[in-house]
């Protein structure tokens, strides 16, 4: 039964499944749902997979039907991808404002703020941190030390146990998101991970660019920030 806290739409032909409590959500297609029942009446034909990027037995090391051939709940659940943001959803805080806090870049961010859009200014501390010295792992490492629910773990591990196809959509960026996930053991649980790339340049300075150019290629989106539309990405 839909609690008074799910919300359920459907945007062009996609059932989506809102918690916002856990912010993160389902999502299934009518074809998913068709799909899944169709395996379950028939559990001896191969199933059609969606790839992951995840390593797969070769064909000749299988002798018997997966479970997930076999499982109605698993069938159940490889129709169904579940979706997560990242900031106050994966870890407890703001990424970029525990990194800014915990090294020292407050008052830079907080003189800035007025005068540039959050990407350009995410990329604009990173060259902060590097003029007093810090380096990557510097950050990774506060990053390592993020608060993050042990529920939070538990969820994604039996999500990814059951077959579902987890994302991240996150206007974060590569690099926070994933050496938070890799620290914590669950950066193979996700197929995708759509949010701000992110890269060590040559001096050795995190760079952080816009998923969306909001310059060259705005994605006209009123509900989200113009360097990234999760509509859009999520659609």
């Amino acid at each position: 039964m839909e609690t008074q806290t799910q919300r359920k739409v459907t945007c062009g032909g996609v059932q989506v499944t809102s918690l916002p409590q856990v912010g993160w959500l389902a999502i299934k297609t009518p074809g998913d749902a068709a799909r899944s029942k169709q395996t379950n009446k028939q559990t001896k034909q191969p199933r059609r997979t969606r790839s992951t990027g995840r390593r797969r037995a070769s064909p000749s090391t299988v002798s018997s039907p997966s479970r997930a051939d076999t499982d109605p709940q698993m069938a159940t659940a490889s129709a169904v991808a579940v979706v997560f943001d990242f900031d106050k959803t994966i870890i407890e805080w703001d990424s970029d404002d525990w990194v800014i806090t915990k090294l020292g870049a407050a008052d830079a961010f907080n003189r800035l703020r007025p005068t540039m859009r959050w990407n350009s200014l995410m990329d604009r501390m990173m060259e902060e941190l590097h003029a007093q010295g810090r380096s990557a792992e510097d950050i990774r490492e506060c990053l390592r030390s993020a608060p993050l629910d042990a529920h939070v773990l538990s969820a994604i591990r039996t999500a990814s146990g059951l077959g579902c196809d987890l994302k991240v959509v996150s206007d974060a960026n590569a690099f926070f998101i994933e050496t938070v996930l890799d620290h914590h053991g669950v950066l193979g649980c996700f197929s995708e991970i759509n949010t701000n790339p992110a890269r060590v340049d040559a001096n050795g300075r995190l760079r952080i660019s816009p998923f969306h150019d909001p310059t060259s290629s705005p994605h006209g989106c009123s509900l989200c920030p113009d360097n990234m539309c999760k509509v859009w990405t999520v659609g």
